[in-house]
């Protein structure tokens, strides 16, 4: 489908504040490791234009290199637990609190987040935004993909149904995105990962300091990739998985299926086959974390997108 968001040039304001996120889950290795980075040697993301702050999401969890310690603190942004509200005490829900109020207290509340993350599924880069809209988000995309020295398939997932959104740092500025990286095994650190990761932050800072200093980005096409359906494993009576991610359709994300394809394999050997009309893309597939959510992929409808120039207002 084409999609024509804007017919005229697109302004966004000036940038006086960016929130980098590391660990957000404790054992997802790149994030934390170049957010310990930048946190030591602040040096290749310091810019003039705008203040940049570091945190470490959920050090408890970093610590025992575990996704979180009570709950899952990527859904734990909301108004309630930011502004205290909330009479649960758990860990993850108060560390929430005591970021925000860090970047209250030092006026460095984010015009732009960036969240680090890692994947155990086949997603390449993938860019996680709230929704097509975000003009300024797309922008930053293609300026880091497009100078990306560590090649890999680069993909952007918008979470614009509300039945599939949860309250997740994004949620917190203006502007903001997660970096899904992967694949990449939970509580182990790749080389390589970390490197695009580190570019990544790198050339995004590099774009908010041009985008800053007047420099305006040129339109451009793209394809984004919108959730529309969860598809859990099957089960039986007593919710017992009853079948695995099909060996045709196993690290295969981004890629299309249609009516007839395979999507799971029952333990007997039989195959469960997609039923739909439409064509869809699978993402995050058989991602480790995502067992405990009921949740064996995501599918997608694919759109091409047509973005607006931009400049800084």
């Amino acid at each position: 489908m084409y999609k024509k968001l804007l017919h005229q040039m697109a302004t966004a304001k000036r940038v006086q504040n960016v929130l980098l996120l590391g660990g957000t889950h404790g054992n997802e290795m790149s994030g934390v490791y170049v957010a310990k980075q930048f946190l030591k040697n602040p040096a290749q993301i310091t810019k003039d234009s705008f203040k940049t702050t570091v945190l470490m999401g959920n050090p408890m969890a970093v610590e025992k290199c575990t996704r979180y310690i009570d709950v899952d603190l990527n859904r734990q942004f909301t108004k309630e637990n930011l502004n205290g509200t909330n009479p649960n005490t758990n860990y993850e829900v108060k560390r929430v609190r005591e970021m925000w109020e860090t970047l209250s207290t030092h006026s460095t509340n984010p015009d732009v987040v960036l969240d680090m993350h890692n994947t155990t599924a086949n997603m390449g880069n993938c860019f996680i935004i709230k929704n097509q809209s975000q003009i300024f988000d797309l922008h930053l995309i293609n300026y880091v993909v497009e100078k990306a020295t560590f090649p890999a398939p680069a993909h952007i997932l918008c979470i614009e149904n509300p039945n599939h959104a949860y309250s997740c740092s994004r949620d917190i500025a203006p502007n903001g995105l997660a970096l899904e990286l992967g694949p990449q095994p939970q509580g182990v650190l790749l080389a390589e990962m970390f490197q695009r990761m580190q570019e990544l932050v790198v050339n995004s800072m590099n774009f908010i300091e041009e985008f800053n200093s007047g420099v305006v980005s040129d339109s451009f096409q793209t394809d984004a990739y919108n959730i529309t359906d969860k598809v859990d494993f099957p089960r039986d009576a007593d919710g017992n998985i009853t079948a695995m991610i099909h060996p045709r359709l196993q690290d295969r994300d981004w890629e299309a299926v249609n009516k007839g394809d395979p999507l799971f394999l029952t333990f007997d050997g039989k195959t469960i086959t997609y039923d739909k009309q439409e064509t869809r893309y699978p993402v995050f597939i058989n991602e480790a974390s995502y067992y405990e959510k009921n949740l064996a992929f995501w599918l997608t409808r694919k759109e091409t997108l047509d973005i607006p120039s931009l400049k800084m207002e």
